[in-house]
């Protein structure tokens, strides 16, 4: 019976008093998600040699620690963080301008709701669904500019 009961026990079921009870394991979802993005600024200003660029003229509410909020369909916040620092992508070598200033962001412990409005600053939001999210593995962009 032992030998019986351990060859069980590897394939997920256990002898209980003679009889072979299947295990099984039950998965359960977060309370709440992290949602990561980045936030795009077009034609943002580069210090050469940096690796960081700045938002560029009527952009400039765009910078480090602008608020990011995550609201759920009725507009109740849900959680709050702010932008990082950014890095550039897409330099013209020479100009010390770049295609685009990248900050990132992360919003942690978002509880689940129907549908989430993300903000960045005072820029609008953008709308998903909690379905939408989940299919895009809780990552958003936005693009300004």
């Amino acid at each position: 019976m032992g030998v019986l009961g351990l060859g069980m026990a590897s394939f997920g079921a256990v002898a209980v008093a003679g009889k072979a009870v299947k295990a099984t394991a039950t998965s359960v979802m977060p309370t709440t998600q992290t949602i990561t993005g980045t936030m795009a600024v077009v034609n943002g200003n580069y210090k050469e040699g940096s690796g960081v660029c700045w938002s560029g003229k009527g952009y400039e509410d765009i910078s480090k620690g602008t608020r990011v909020t995550v609201r759920d369909g009725s507009g109740n916040i849900l959680a709050t963080s702010s932008l990082g620092s950014s890095q550039g992508d897409g330099f013209d070598a020479g100009v010390l301008e770049s295609v685009y200033c990248n900050y990132p962001f992360s919003v942690t412990d978002v509880p689940k709701a129907d549908f989430y409005e993300i903000e960045v600053g005072r820029r609008g939001s953008l709308e998903f669904s909690y379905q939408e999210l989940a299919d895009q593995n809780w990552a958003v962009s936005f693009n300004l500019g």
